[in-house]
């Protein structure tokens, strides 16, 4: 699929998010985190369409938000310029992040899974380490994984499916589902996109690969990159992470 369908499925995909709620569960706890964010610097990598960025800095934070998609910067500052929000948005790998961003941060946030959708368990490590050369002392490092030990294990592969509309109002659905690799520590996320044209509908796929990361697996990496005091949480609500049972991973991490 050429990159610019991707893009467009990406952003209609967004628009899919009820993201009023999702903000109102995750925002309180990235505040509490770092002990308030006002006045306070902050990079969100993988920042997508930039909402945390930009509800971040309408609570008084210095927001850098960086995404490796033009599509997704794009739309982020057009996001930002809407709600006159000061985020600097910025278009960059974050494999790529050391020599991407100046100076150091209170707070790096990486939210929905996009640790996993880097290359290698290996640059997973290295961005972590990355991250924690950018960190001021005493900053915070946030972020959210799925946890492939309940994934794999209770044989989760289907995903809800998603309504949406695209940025001209164009209607789509979204179907996605997992296949799993375990020997590789690998699983493929496949994505139908189903585009209403006129009375047709039409549809489109991609696929992505997906690093089966856990706790073990983030706990062992942590202390290597230079962090030593990590709380792990089993959902944005603070409740107390189990590998069995919770799907999500959230991950603090403070550089003392």
């Amino acid at each position: 699929m050429a990159s610019n369908d991707f893009d467009k499925i990406s952003l209609a995909y967004d628009s899919s998010i009820d993201w009023e709620g999702r903000l109102r569960r995750e925002i309180p706890f990235i505040v509490e985190a770092v002990g308030g964010v006002r006045g306070k610097r902050i990079l969100d990598l993988a920042c997508g369409t930039g909402r945390h960025g930009i509800a971040l800095s309408g609570l008084g934070a210095d927001v850098v938000g960086v995404d490796s998609s033009e599509e997704m910067v794009s739309r982020a500052r057009q996001m930002a310029e809407e709600d006159d929000a000061a985020v600097e948005f910025m278009m960059a790998d974050m494999a790529d992040i050391k020599d991407t961003v100046s100076g150091l941060f209170d707070m790096v946030i990486c939210l929905g899974n996009s640790l996993a959708l880097l290359p290698s368990q290996d640059t997973v490590q290295r961005v972590i380490a990355d991250v924690h050369h950018l960190l001021a002392p005493g900053g915070v490092f946030l972020f959210q994984i799925l946890n492939f030990e309940e994934i794999l294990s209770s044989g989760f592969r289907y995903v809800p499916a998603k309504a949406g509309r695209t940025v001209d109002g164009t209607e789509m659905v979204f179907f996605r589902f997992f296949t799993h690799d375990k020997e590789n520590q690998v699983s493929t996320l496949v994505l139908s996109a189903f585009e209403k044209r006129e009375q047709e509908w039409q549809v489109m796929m991609s696929s992505i690969e997906v690093l089966q990361l856990n706790s073990k697996i983030v706990n062992d990496m942590m202390p290597i990159c230079g962090f030593s005091e990590i709380r792990t949480y089993g959902s944005y609500d603070g409740e107390t992470f189990d590998s069995q049972e919770n799907r999500n991973l959230v991950v603090v991490a403070l550089n003392d």
